[in-house]
């Protein structure tokens, strides 16, 4: 079993790029075998350039599973720097004592870029260092404190999500048309910290990352 069998693919993309959109950061969902679904909210600094040189494709994804597999041995989100300097995080998703996938993050900076860094970076993956350097000045700065927020939401939001979608897939196999009841948990964490979200939302986007913690289908939402 893998987490597409647990939840339909379209709501797992219409959620990754919700929060994307909402948080204003990159995401990904991958499991062992690669993306799940498409990326969400990538920067051009990397879909353009470090993914589209080959050994920065390479050097992406050995970081990304090294990571991936990090956050899963702790069971916990974890933030780290990429190969090429960006901060990012990985969050696990862990159903019954198995890592199932995890969520990857962040392509934003939390201190002005060094040139000389992404310079040299670009000279390694054989890139232009001037158009290199345009597209870091355009990566968003963001507290490490509001990266750890976000992190610590989505870790709460995506293990919930599966683990419903997981306990109804059970007992769907028992023949029992019975639903789970949504996260109380989860709920009371939302609905107390909601007001804290730092980037306005508007009321739409509000009322769909409500729906989604309540458990909602993608058609019902």
């Amino acid at each position: 079993m893998n987490i597409l069998d647990i939840i339909d693919v379209a709501f797992m993309q219409n959620v990754q790029d919700f929060f994307a959109k909402t948080m204003g950061m990159a995401l990904l969902s991958i499991d062992d075998n690669g993306p799940l679904v498409q990326p969400s909210n990538f920067t051009d600094l990397c879909a353009k350039f470090t993914i589209g040189s080959s050994l920065g494709c390479e050097q992406c994804k050995d970081c990304q599973n090294k990571w991936a597999k990090a956050s899963a041995e702790k069971n916990e989100a974890l933030i780290f720097k990429c190969c090429t300097g960006l901060t990012s995080f990985a969050i696990p998703i862990i159903l019954e004592g198995r890592h199932m996938a995890s969520v990857l993050g962040g392509q934003v900076l939390t201190e002005p870029p060094n040139e000389e860094q992404f310079r040299q970076t670009a000279k390694e993956l054989n890139i232009n260092e001037d158009e290199y350097i345009a597209e870091v000045s355009k990566i968003k700065i963001v507290s490490t404190e509001e990266i750890k927020t976000i992190a610590k939401t989505l870790h709460l939001v995506t293990n919930s999500i599966s683990a419903v979608a997981y306990a109804n897939l059970q007992l769907a196999k028992f023949g029992i048309d019975y639903k789970m009841p949504r996260n109380i948990a989860m709920e009371e964490w939302f609905f107390s910290n909601c007001e804290n979200i730092s980037r306005p939302i508007t009321t739409r986007e509000f009322e769909v990352l409500k729906l989604i913690v309540l458990g909602k289908s993608n058609t019902e939402i």
